[in-house]
């Protein structure tokens, strides 16, 4: 896809650098339990990465066909923004396996399959990041009435669909293997945002009190 290209040429494709390779990130706060992991690899073996959040909009580049990166506000006709996830394992020992928890902004609805990380097994939250799952695990009832709620004894169990990528609220990448400490990389997902094109401001109009009057303006003699 034409985004890879983009991704790669400034340096932004996912990966893994030894430790020492690369500064330290800022701390993200990572919420919720997992209960699946890669095959052979328990729960808690993965350590909690440190995150730093980066993001910037795709733009069409009408030079050369494909597409550009461009940070900072919304420009006109964009929708889909790139966001990477720098993270690094600021552990003081050897890890054997890193997650890295990423919370979709909630104006934005995660792009499906466009999460990418080095050899990750990747998963979703549709709870607020309690709970991970692959998407074929996720559901979501039709009714939004939660069968096991304690407040409603009784209840009857309600019919699901499968969650979609608009329902999803958080996303995680495990990546199994000996990690150092200091050991960084990235990984990255794509977003659509969910806000209507931003209106053009209108263009100022000349302030009617500020206009001559015909007459006071004619040349003496005219009048």
């Amino acid at each position: 896809m034409q985004f890879c290209g983009v991704l790669a040429a400034l340096g932004l494709f996912s990966g893994v650098l030894p430790a020492g390779s690369a500064q330290p990130g800022t701390a993200g706060e990572i919420a919720g339990a997992v209960e699946t992991g890669p095959p052979g690899a328990p729960a808690e073996a993965f350590v909690e990465a440190q995150v730093l959040l980066e993001s910037a909009w795709l733009v069409a580049d009408e030079a050369t066909g494909g597409v550009r990166l461009v940070p900072g506000p919304r420009p006109p006709g964009a929708r889909e923004r790139l966001y990477t996830a720098r993270f690094r394992h600021g552990g003081q020992s050897k890890a054997d396996g890193l997650q890295v928890t990423v919370a979709i902004p909630p104006d934005m609805r995660y792009v499906a399959d466009s999460a990418v990380g080095p050899g990750a097994q990747v998963s979703f939250s549709i709870d607020g990041g309690r709970n991970f799952a692959p998407p074929a695990e996720l559901s979501v009832p039709i009714d939004n009435v939660d069968a096991n709620d304690p407040d409603r004894p009784g209840a009857p169990e309600s019919a699901t669909r499968r969650a979609t990528a608009d329902d999803y609220s958080h996303i995680r990448w495990r990546l199994a293997g000996e990690f150092l400490p200091g050991t960084a990389g990235l990984v990255s997902f794509r977003a659509l945002t969910a806000q209507p094109e931003p209106e053009p401001e209108p263009e100022p109009q000349p302030d009617a009190e500020a206009r001559p009057d015909p007459e006071s303006a004619a040349p003496a003699g005219t009048r």
